[in-house]
């Protein structure tokens, strides 16, 4: 009776989990932007009309801002259907295990009644009448005591029935509690009152709805924030930036809902530092698809330069923030080599606006890959830093050496756990194996990976105005196309590969890796096995690495002390360091037309995919009842060979009348 709820429990997966976490995502995409977007306009405008503005100009003002769509209105949007979306499906959530509660209550009753009525199991029956009798009369019936066994093995089998039902109806209620009352705060409604939202009406009718939650995300999850993909705040190690950014938000909203004017307090940054020095802003890129994951450098909508340099200003910078800046600036060019010395794994690429791209091609387990970042990165002083990661693979950047030997060299359940809840179960496992594979490298050769993705943002701190990008695709997209790509046969191959895979490797094999004869026979020999799983790995990654760089790559506007001044643009310098077999596919795209949108969507699953996924979960059905159907048999065996059994089954049937 209990297997169909384990049936359901197993079948109907839920997405609650990925559709939480990519609440933060989207949180950690735009609440910079919200920040940025409306409150500096108001106050600009404010300051425009001179000290003798009324009060109620000022509210006109504030109310003709409102009314505008926000550059970020389409992500707002995106973001609060997604929202939306996530609460639906935690309600789901919880009414499938109330459902699963209530409907374990019959058996639950049927089985402990079963159980306290077969509690006697000795008792006396009659056999019919006795031999001894007059003939044809009626003489009495002989009476025997018995112990059937198969009562007995009926009590045993319900009382499993019971635990076991107990047991499950106690792990999910566990699992509610926690979910429910221990992290409640990821469910937006619980906490709209604490910020003066009251009823869902308001909060669908307030322009900065998004403000109010952000807020909140903000503070209760900084932690989980800062390891996705905002750097700056890394490179920033005290938390003064931060809770400057939360404060503003909140000034924002007691805008919004006039009840206080623009005051000193909604400025952006208030630190002592320049922020420029934190590498805090990015350059204004052109518009991204919004389904482009998270990244300031890939958000569309930025502060020009100019804009950026006056942070901490109202208005435009001042002349003393000017200087400082072109002070700043003339320090770094003088370091910056016109003609730099360079390793030969780096390639130089031109954009059309003149700005330059140095592509360092690594090996990802190379001291030697280390040492050319370094040289790079100190000889051309760029003003990007673009590196060959997603915000799931951030926290490599902050974890030291031995730290990651260890996670590298553990494959543990937890970790198969979280990749199938994040990218679904083929697609876990396929992760799982891979890195196997990775820690097989760490143990042969005794380092980390992504050393060098480490030294080159260790460096970038280190060079004025340089800015740290992520320009990788985000990872489950990524296994998520490949999986989809394989057919049945060769997910099986694959996968036999890699689970066999007990080669030894060195560091010259390593260092092989980077001859460009060597690597594009290992591409060929890819192509001819795998092609469709190299054109989701390398071909549709080299497109979106290259498309980030061209981002990166645009020309900087410098700051100017009054508006009367002429805008002034200069070429940026940026330095990619992404894996050696990507620095081709590289300089094939770097002068085409590139189709990010259509790389960055994960294809529905075919229905050879659907059947082969129902077959694998009827199967494992079919073997958890045979499993308990041989136990039961099993069970049922032994206790009719025992001696007790045995000799209450020959009583009886000595006992039974002789014809």
């Amino acid at each position: 009776m209990y297997v169909p709820a384990l049936g359901w429990e197993f079948l109907a997966s839920t997405r609650l989990t990925s559709e939480l976490n990519f609440l933060l995502q989207e949180i950690d995409n735009c609440y910079h932007r919200a920040a940025e977007g409306r409150a500096p306009k108001i106050e600009k405008q404010i300051q425009s009309k001179g000290p003798g503005i009324t009060e109620r100009e000022k509210r006109e003002i504030i109310e003709n801002a409102e009314k505008e769509k926000s550059p970020e209105q389409n992500l707002f949007e995106k973001y609060l259907e997604r929202r939306g979306r996530s609460n639906f499906l935690a309600k789901l959530y919880l009414a499938r295990h109330l459902l699963i509660l209530l409907l374990s209550v019959a058996p639950i009753s049927y089985l402990c009644t079963y159980y306290a009525t077969q509690k006697q199991n000795e008792f006396t029956c009659a056999l019919g009448a006795s031999p001894d009798g007059p003939a044809g009369g009626g003489g009495p019936a002989v009476r025997v005591s018995c112990k059937l066994p198969s009562v007995q093995l009926q009590r045993i089998v319900a009382g499993v029935d019971i635990v076991l039902l107990c047991s499950m109806n106690l792990i999910i209620l566990v699992n509610l509690i926690h979910l429910f009352i221990f992290r409640k705060s990821n469910f937006i409604f619980d906490k709209l009152h604490k910020v003066g939202i009251k009823t869902r009406r308001q909060w669908r009718r307030s322009q900065f709805c998004d403000i109010n939650i952000l807020a909140m995300f903000c503070n209760e999850n900084r932690d989980h924030i800062k390891s996705l993909n905002r750097l700056d705040f890394i490179t920033n190690e005290s938390d003064l930036m931060y809770d400057n950014v939360v404060r503003q938000l909140l000034a924002a909203l007691a805008q919004s809902n006039h009840d206080a004017t623009p005051t000193k307090h909604t400025r952006h940054f208030s630190l002592d530092v320049h922020p420029y020095i934190l590498g805090a802003k990015k350059a204004k890129p052109e518009p991204v698809p919004a389904a482009l994951p998270a990244s300031r450098s890939q958000e569309g909508g930025f502060l020009s330069q100019a804009e950026e340099c006056g942070l901490g200003l109202a208005t435009a910078p001042t002349k003393a923030d000017v200087d400082a800046f072109n002070l700043l600036l003339e320090m770094k060019l003088k370091r910056r080599r016109e003609r730099p010395h360079l390793p030969r794994t780096v390639t130089e690429l031109v954009a059309e606006d003149g700005s330059r791209v140095y592509v360092v091609g690594t090996a990802h387990f190379s001291d030697d890959s280390k040492k050319d970042v370094v040289k790079t990165i100190r000889a051309v002083q760029p003003d990007v830093v673009v590196v060959e990661l997603c915000q799931y693979r951030v926290s490599m950047l902050k974890m030291d050496e031995r730290t990651l030997l260890r996670e590298a060299r553990e494959v543990s359940l937890e970790k198969l756990q979280q990749a199938v809840r994040q990218n679904g179960v083929m697609s876990g496992l396929m992760q799982m194996l891979l890195l196997k594979v990775s820690a097989h490298i760490t143990e042969q050769l005794g380092m980390a990976p992504g050393g060098e993705f480490r030294e080159a943002f260790k460096e970038a701190s280190k060079v004025p105005f340089c800015k740290f990008h992520l320009g990788d695709r985000p990872i489950p997209v990524t296994f998520k196309r490949a999986i989809a790509a394989l057919s049945f046969w060769q997910k099986v191959k694959l996968a036999w590969g890699l689970c066999f895979l007990s080669d030894p490797i060195s560091k010259d094999d390593v260092e092989r890796c980077k001859q460009k004869d060597l690597l594009e026979q290992m591409m060929a020999e890819m192509v001819g096995e795998f092609p469709d799983l190299h054109r989701t790995i390398v071909s549709e990654r080299d497109i979106y690495l290259t498309y980030m760089l061209r981002q990166a790559a645009r020309r900087l506007e410098l700051p100017r002390s009054s508006d009367a001044e002429p805008r002034k643009c200069v070429p940026s310098v940026v330095v990619g360091v992404v894996g050696m077999g990507h620095v081709p596919g590289i300089e094939k795209n770097w002068t085409t037309d590139l189709n990010i949108q259509e790389i960055m969507t994960v294809p529905p699953p075919s229905i050879s995919g659907r059947v082969s996924r129902l077959a694998v979960k009827v199967a494992f059905l079919g073997l958890l009842g045979y499993g308990l159907y041989w136990m039961g048999r099993r069970t049922a065996g032994l206790v009719l060979s025992l001696p007790a059994t045995q000799y209450c089954l020959q009583r009886a049937s000595s006992a039974r009348p002789h014809k």
